[in-house]
């Protein structure tokens, strides 16, 4: 957007790019495709996943998983025989050739077929004796996916939460699982295997179909519907959220379109009263979030200079982009106001440039924190896009009006010769002959409250209709701070400027009237004025007599926690879901001093968060991986510093974004850095290298990175590592990455630590079972590390596994335990709030001193489940398989539900 408001920061997540988590044995492009006599065979380590969207097997990297049909499943089956089968036999029992061949090369290449006979799937495959449940065709099921399976030979198993076989079943029958994704009688499920699966003579008949989801029903892989529940049944599913955002943007096309009718009929109104037709300024925006900074600047320029552009221009208050409109708006010149950010930027100019090829007399006006303001990348921006003809850098509203002012003589005419711009300060713009011309810097406004409030004008109005609405406010802008790799609302190393605190109120009892349910300040240090606590106490209050804000999301000050655990209180007590997020970024002084920042002193730092910890408050710590002046051991050390204050961590990774000072081009060639991928509209560039770290560096920290948000963020590892801390001094980065290494190197070794480490992290869903997994983690330990194999190894293990997300749990759980963990973790967590933190492992007694006790484990609302499968990255939303235990990290949220999860 227009940088009036909001903020384009370092902490959108992206993924990561040419990761070295290959397995060893197929690392590298030229991995064999074996000759026609050699037999392959299934790796022992192969998954295959039943996703919504069908079978799939997952990849070590970011690139696509494997999808598999009919076809593919056939070909897996020669090679799950117990003599293999040759490449040309394996392609051959596909039965379409040549067209499985970028699949059978595919396979090798991620070590998922094997010509090596000792990683071969072993296990005899049986169905457990036992009842299956009696089904007919009229009862309706579902699968609960992600669910993953392991191959034994002649088909595929499924495995418990705690490692017990549960039912084998043949490549044609996980075919017809696919048709289980969603609730659905089972007569159209066969029905519909029968159409998919009946051209390749793989159709199961009615008999085996209702005798092989009777069996998975009665092992609690497949859950049976009531028929009277069906209507609110919801699956419980992280991939969800994606129906429920396709809806929202379909609400706001109808609004909006309704909206944009009334508007239309009363300028037709006008017209034929005054004779006048106006020229349109047209917002381009297309998220269903009210976008603030456009809609500041529409405010702005109904009042400037008396209301005299009102009068001149007709100002469209469509806040999401109407495809359906184009024809309308093109027919006659317009001018066009984009909010440029680094997630619409791309979508922007591919409708700038519709728009001067359909209407060259149209004004094309770019701005935002994605714009290009440093002059050798603007006079490029310019030279790739010709369909630009002015671009605004800084703060928006002055420059924008003044822009529309100068153009009321020129918009419409066949010159609109652009010439008229040379006065307005804060832009390049195209003149007539092509050049690009550059005026004069321009100097943030003082007065904020001459720009009228769009949530006090009626601006967003139509939001009111949009059920699940997230805005964005302000009370204030600007940020002290210079951090080279930020591009707060263009306006760092600036003073703060506030809006009027009675202006601040009236917006969010505006925005909790309008039953908007996130309220997002865009504040660049919420909580460094004294104003702030009665502004999150107005916001509370809000909250008990509208029920409205639900959510509540801001970026706290810096250098100064004196106001924010009663800020956090304050809105948690209210009911509202709420982060405390300390944007630290580093700890290590060198990196501090490479990228001009400055951090709340230590001290301060660790009292604040035993405070948030005691009153069950949740705190996030952001740590960035890639910044200047960083090392390999230095993010080592930052990720250390968070377990021992057990703080959860977000890791956004360093982004080069285009206005930060870190693009600076002195700035750039002082510290070496380089991007995976040269600065374009809306494709982010990752910081891979610096004058501090390599390349090669930066993807083993990437690699590093991804276990650390697995084990710590989502708890994989969690207590096992505090466990092995205290036995043997290895500190738990030290522990996750000689997992993440051994078993990258002796993958026949340490199979699933293996898959654990490189896979998981990309599919977030169980390794078919933790079970299996935990039991290769015991080996591990003791062989590996030197961990006594007793029963103080064997209570942390169930602790542990009994705090891993499984489809077949049923809960609440009790176990029984031979030590009590959780007063052993509670004495754990008191000495590390302690002064003598640095000697909790000598000073607190070991995990076998404590007597026998329950543990009991339960997740209300589901939502640990439900967030099977979700994105790794949406750790920094707070996501997480945190169940409800004595030793629970605090909740995003303290009502656990999956409307919650929705939420996020």
């Amino acid at each position: 957007m227009f940088s009036a408001a909001g903020s384009q920061t370092k902490d959108e997540p992206v993924d990561d790019t040419n990761e070295d988590s290959t397995p060893a044995d197929a690392a590298n492009d030229d991995a064999p495709n074996g000759d026609a006599t050699a037999p392959f065979h299934l790796a022992s380590r192969l998954i295959i996943s039943i996703q919504r969207h069908g079978l799939r097997v997952p990849t070590f990297t970011n690139a696509a998983p494997i999808e598999l049909g009919g076809p593919e499943l056939l070909l897996l089956d020669a090679m799950n025989r117990p003599d293999g089968a040759t490449r040309s036999e394996a392609l051959a029992a596909g039965r379409v050739g040549a067209e499985l061949e970028p699949f059978f090369d595919r396979l090798v290449k991620d070590g998922w077929i094997t010509p090596d006979e000792s990683d071969v799937a072993s296990r005899t495959p049986a169905r457990p004796p036992g009842r299956a449940a009696s089904l007919g065709l009229d009862d309706t099921a579902v699968i609960s996916t992600p669910w993953s399976v392991r191959p034994v030979p002649g088909g595929y198993e499924f495995v418990s939460h705690l490692g017990e076989r549960l039912v084998t079943v043949t490549s044609r029958e996980l075919l017809a699982l696919r048709e289980l994704a969603e609730p659905v009688t089972l007569g159209e499920a066969l029905h519909r295997h029968r159409l998919d699966a009946g051209a390749l003579a793989l159709a199961l008949g009615e008999d085996e179909f209702l005798a092989v989801i009777g069996q998975l029903a009665q092992a609690r892989v497949v859950t049976v519907v009531d028929s009277a529940d069906l209507a609110g049944f919801k699956r419980v599913r992280a991939e969800g959220l994606e129906d429920s955002l396709i809806e929202r943007e379909l609400i706001c096309q109808e609004v909006f379109t309704r909206f944009a009718d009334s508007d239309d009929a009363q300028e037709r109104a006008r017209e034929e009263r005054t004779g006048v037709v106006r020229p349109q300024v047209i917002p381009v925006a297309f998220d269903p979030v009210p976008p603030l900074a456009l809609a500041l600047i529409t405010a702005y320029a109904k009042v400037f200079d008396g209301g005299r552009l009102g009068e001149h221009y007709r100002f469209r208050r469509e806040w999401v982009w109407l495809e359906d409109r184009f024809e309308q708006h093109t027919s006659r010149p317009a001018v066009y106001m984009f909010s440029n950010y680094l997630w619409s930027h791309a979508h922007c100019i591919e409708i700038s440039r519709r728009v001067k090829a359909a209407s060259p007399a149209s004004i094309t006006i770019h701005g935002g924190p994605d714009t290009p303001k440093y002059e050798a990348d603007a006079r490029a921006y310019f030279a790739q896009n010709p369909h630009v003809d002015v671009t605004v850098r800084g703060e928006g509203e002055q420059t924008a009006v003044e822009v529309l002012r100068a153009l009321m003589p020129v918009i419409g005419s066949d010159d609109r010769d652009l010439s008229v711009l040379a006065d307005v300060p804060g832009i390049y713009f195209r003149g007539s002959d092509g050049t690009v011309h550059c005026t004069a810097d321009r100097d943030r406004m003082t007065d904020l409250d001459v720009i009228p409030s769009p949530f006090l004008t009626g601006l967003f109005d139509a939001y009111a209709e949009v059920p699940g609405t997230n805005v964005t406010i302000e009370t204030n802008r600007g940020c002290p701070y210079g951090c080279t790799f930020c591009d707060w609302g263009s306006a760092t190393s600036s003073r703060i400027r506030k809006f009027d605190l009675q202006r601040v109120y009236d917006e969010i009892e505006w925005c909790a009237k309008s039953h908007m349910q996130g309220i997002g300040p865009s504040d660049s240090n919420f909580g460094i004025f004294e104003r702030d606590v009665p502004i999150a106490e107005f916001v509370a209050q809000m909250k008990e007599t509208f029920g409205y804000p639900r959510f509540f999301g801001v970026s706290y000050a810096k250098n100064t926690v004196k106001h924010l655990q009663h800020i956090i209180q304050t809105i948690a007590g209210a009911g509202i879901v709420v982060q405390g997020i300390l944007s630290l970024q580093t700890m290590d002084e060198d990196t501090l001093s490479a990228v001009h920042r400055s951090n709340i002193k230590t001290e301060k730092y660790d009292l604040l968060a035993g405070e948030m910890r005691r009153a069950d408050l949740p705190l996030f710590v952001d740590l960035m991986q890639g910044l200047p002046g960083s090392t390999k051991e230095s993010f080592t050390r930052d990720l250390q510093q968070c377990i021992e204050r057990e703080v959860q961590v977000r890791i956004p990774q360093t982004t080069l974004l285009v206005n930060s000072p870190m693009n600076d081009p002195e700035y750039r060639a002082e510290h070496k850095i380089e991007v995976h991928q040269p600065l374009a509209p809306g494709r982010p560039s990752l910081v891979v290298s610096t004058a501090t770290f390599t390349r090669q560096d930066y993807f083993e920290m990437s690699a590093q990175r991804r276990v650390f948000l697995l084990f710590e963020n989502f708890g994989v590892m969690r207590q096992v590592s505090r466990f092995v801390r205290q036995e043997t001094a290895t500190l738990e980065t030290d522990l996750y990455e000689r997992m993440r290494r051994l078993s990258r190197r002796e993958p026949d070794r340490w199979p699933l630590i293996q898959i654990l480490t490189s896979l998981v992290p990309h599919v977030m869903e169980p390794p078919v079972s933790w079970g299996l997994v935990l039991e290769e983690v015991r080996r591990f330990l003791v062989s590996e590390i030197g961990i006594d194999d007793d029963s103080a190894l064997d209570t942390a293990l169930r602790v542990q596994l009994g705090l891993l997300p499984s489809h077949d749990r049923v809960m609440p759980e009790t176990l029984e335990l031979s030590h009590d963990y959780a007063a052993w973790f509670r004495d754990m967590l008191a000495v590390k709030e302690s002064p003598d933190r640095d000697q909790w492992t000598e000073l607190l007694p070991r995990l076998r001193e404590y007597g026998p006790a329950q543990f009991t484990i339960d997740d209300p609302g589901g939502v640990a489940r439900a967030a099977i499968g979700a994105n790794i990255e949406l750790h920094g939303f707070g996501l997480n398989w945190e169940f409800e235990t004595p030793i629970r990290r605090a909740f995003i949220a303290k009502e656990r539900t999956v409307s919650t999860l929705a939420a996020i």
